[in-house]
């Protein structure tokens, strides 16, 4: 499949990245300097010239809690004494982390200083659950088109459904659509393959995010397009 619309600052990014990666996969340097380098190479593909540029980006997206003036103590003394005065609960996580109650779940704290000593506190963005990361990680978004593109076996490769029993599709046939097929057939090429695995008759391609119905014509147009080429062959 081509890929359209990269531009030429996107690929140099990413080869920068492979450079780094091949330099370095047979060290072992601590997974915080290998982020903050690739952190690096990102931000200056993206024109940042320093760390804290895009970093004082992501603090103005936190909720702000407070507002103080910032001439004694620490930032974690005055979280704490708002807490208290607006009936806040807070802790220390296992990692140190000062974190206050918010929606039903602890909120890491951060905070940024400006002029004259005024000093923002803030909650932290809110990171993505890590379920929703091992959903994204497990599942890519690869369509059956994507499959045809990249080639399919000739035989023994069917199209089964996440859910509702269709039987076993022929896939091998899809190679051989035409344009007023591929059109009338769009809905299911571009159904999501949420898994590949071994069946009873060969390897199953698992379709998900389409109507079952679709596969169902889809099969009967293969047993019709099969008998009219039978019946051709009588009279040639």
């Amino acid at each position: 499949m081509e890929v359209k619309n990269i531009a030429p600052e996107q690929l140099a990014l990413l080869s920068q990245l492979e450079e780094f990666r091949k330099r370095h996969e047979s060290k072992s340097e601590p997974s915080d300097w290998a982020i903050r380098m690739c952190q690096a190479i990102v931000e200056h593909s993206l024109g940042f010239t320093d760390r804290n540029q895009w970093t004082d980006l992501l603090k103005k997206q936190g909720e702000t809690l407070f507002n103080f003036e910032w001439t004694e103590g620490s930032v974690s003394e005055h979280v704490i004494r708002w807490c208290k005065e607006t009936g806040r609960d807070w802790r220390y996580s296992h990692l140190g982390e000062l974190q206050v109650a918010s929606g039903g779940e602890w909120r890491r704290i951060d905070y940024e200083c400006g002029e004259h000593a005024q000093t923002r506190v803030f909650l932290a963005p809110k990171p993505l659950p890590e379920q929703e990361l091992k959903a994204l990680a497990q599942e890519p978004a690869i369509r059956l088109r994507n499959l045809l593109e990249l080639g399919l076996p000739e035989h023994d490769v069917y199209l089964v459904h996440t859910t509702a029993d269709v039987g076993w599709v022929p896939a091998a046939e899809l190679t051989q659509l035409s344009d007023r097929g591929k059109e009338q057939f769009a809905e299911l090429l571009d159904a999501k393959v949420s898994a590949v695995r071994s069946g009873p008759y060969g390897t199953e391609l698992v379709l998900a995010g389409v109507d079952p119905q679709l596969l169902v014509q889809y099969d009967q147009a293969i047993a019709d397009c099969a008998r009219a080429e039978s019946a051709m062959k009588m009279f040639m």
